[in-house]
C-alpha cells in the first residue's frame, strides 16, 4: 500500500512539474512575440520617417 501511495505523490509532482514548465514555455513564447511586434514596429516607423 505504502508503494502506490509513494507512486502516487511522485505522479502528482510529476505532472505539477510539467505544468510549470508548460506555463514558462508558454510565457516565454509570449514575451518573444512581444518582442517580434515591437521589432516590426519600430522598422515600420522608421521606414516612415524617411
Amino acid at each position: 500500500m505504502m508503494c502506490i501511495a509513494v507512486l502516487l505523490v511522485i505522479l502528482a509532482c510529476n505532472s505539477v512539474f510539467m505544468y510549470a514548465c508548460l506555463i514558462v514555455a508558454k510565457r516565454a513564447d509570449q514575451d518573444e512575440e512581444i518582442m517580434f511586434q515591437k521589432r516590426i514596429n519600430e522598422k515600420a516607423g522608421e521606414n516612415d520617417g524617411k
